[in-house]
């Protein structure tokens, strides 16, 4: 069984998501912010769906008339603060389905619940009462503190506390959850009101940077980085994700901007485990310090390489995956064939998503594109040569590649002037070369550099 919740307001969405999660024993929920992608996921799972949830928040084409002709005998439920007789596309709505029915919001949970329960009664499986709500373990990436109490469920009569009320906690903790295959984490219900207004109304953690430790907006960075994956992966492109990838570009150029020895950074995360969420950060720095010596480090060029660097994998969820240097690289082989495709489609992939939204320049669109392009021309996707590859786009080549080879070498220093010598073969040539003198020049200035 699932239900289909069709709101632009990503919190509003994932508010619901969690009510239902905790409403029906083996109920899934499927999520879209616009009509178009509510019909992208009728076209996929419309014989699952037993239920449609729609606010008219989303900004775009109406989605009942559609229903209506389509798929008649799914029950739509209107959650709106306006009156469905007030909105013409409803017109006549409850008498096309007798289950079709509207709520007025707000509403309070128990009422919500109640008013679905009604419409699925007779799909339902009784749920026993529990003392906890769950939540996806995702959410707490939104945190780094919660205002009551968090467990993790070890059977259905035990439950360990994991976060202590009002206590920070850090990815690395979420991290070792995610790492044992925890999906949920629970609430007590005498505390998920009080949970459901944190989650409403607090910021995401790199929100407020105000009084952070240098150490801490990194994590943060990293943190949100996670989450904006997760978004992406699951949802596209929604408001939630484009603030975030905004912020979290906007506190990037701050923190390198505030930071007078950004060369250290790099060495300094070598006890970083997490490639996938933290080698954009190392990207950016590498990118900014190539600008710098070409005297090229305006606004817009660092932005754009930026969003790029936060950006360019995010359709991939294996860090070993994305450590891949390139096709033809031998650890390839050691993946799936799925895997291998992900990983050959991921520069198309991302940028055709990107293509439908227009808060990505188009620059940062061909970067993305071409991440994977060699000077030689035996990159993909498109085999371009290093003659025909903008500079910017070259930049993030020569960036990305060493910090690849960086985190290859488990951030051993000593191995560093043998992945500059690689470089050096491979990169002297065409529009590559004078920012590979720019690269050289600056790991010249910073031979103080040794790993501890």
């Amino acid at each position: 069984m699932k239900v289909l919740i069709v709101n632009g307001n990503d919190r509003e969405r994932q508010i619901y998501s969690i009510y239902l999660d905790n409403l029906i024993d083996g109920l899934s929920i499927a999520e879209a912010y616009s009509c178009n992608m509510a019909k992208e996921v009728l076209a996929n799972f419309g014989s699952e769906i037993s239920l449609i949830i729609y606010t008219n928040n989303t900004n775009d084409c109406g989605l009942y008339p559609f229903i209506k002709d389509h798929y008649p005998n799914i029950p739509f439920v209107f959650l709106s603060p306006d009156l469905p007789e007030e909105i013409s596309e409803l017109s006549g709505f409850k008498t096309h389905n007798p289950k079709n029915d509207s709520i007025i919001t707000p509403v309070p949970p128990n009422d919500f619940k109640l008013a679905v329960i009604k419409i699925l009664k007779p799909l339902l499986v009784n749920k026993s009462l529990s003392a906890f709500q769950r939540v996806k373990l995702i959410h707490f990436l939104r945190f780094n503190r919660v205002l009551c109490d968090v467990f993790l469920k070890l059977s259905d009569q035990k439950y360990v506390k994991v976060f202590k009320e009002n206590c920070k906690y850090t990815k690395e903790e979420i991290d070792k959850l995610r790492s044992k295959d925890v999906d949920y984490l629970y609430i007590k219900n005498s505390d998920f009101e009080r949970f459901q207004v944190t989650f409403n109304k607090m910021p995401f953690l790199i929100f407020d940077t105000s009084k952070m430790s240098e150490q801490d907006i990194i994590d943060a960075i990293s943190m949100t980085n996670l989450m904006l994956n997760h978004i992406i992966n699951s949802m596209g492109f929604s408001n939630d994700a484009i603030t975030l990838a905004e912020k979290s570009v906007e506190q990037t150029i701050k923190l390198i901007e505030k930071n007078k020895s950004l060369t250290n950074l790099i060495f300094e995360m070598r006890n970083k485990k997490d490639y996938l969420y933290d080698h954009s950060y190392l990207t950016t720095i590498v990118c900014c310090e190539i600008l710098r010596q070409m005297d090229w480090s305006d606004d817009r060029n660092v932005d754009q390489l930026c969003m790029a660097s936060l950006l360019h994998d995010i359709t991939l969820t294996n860090s070993d995956l994305a450590l891949v240097l390139d096709q033809n690289d031998p650890e390839l082989k050691k993946f799936s064939k799925e895997d291998i495709k992900n990983y050959i489609e991921h520069p198309t992939k991302i940028c055709t998503m990107l293509e439908k939204i227009d808060f990505v320049p188009t620059e940062v669109i061909n970067i993305i594109h071409q991440h994977h392009e060699a000077p030689q021309g035996g990159g993909f996707p498109e085999r371009i040569r290093a003659m025909k590859l903008p500079v910017l786009s070259c930049t993030f080549i020569l960036a990305h590649t060493y910090v690849k080879k960086i985190y290859r070498s488990n951030f051993d220093y000593q191995k560093n002037n043998e992945i500059v010598f690689e470089l050096k073969k491979d990169y002297d040539v065409g529009n590559f070369k004078p920012l590979l003198d720019a690269f050289i020049k600056f790991h010249q200035e910073n031979r103080h550099l040794k790993s501890a």
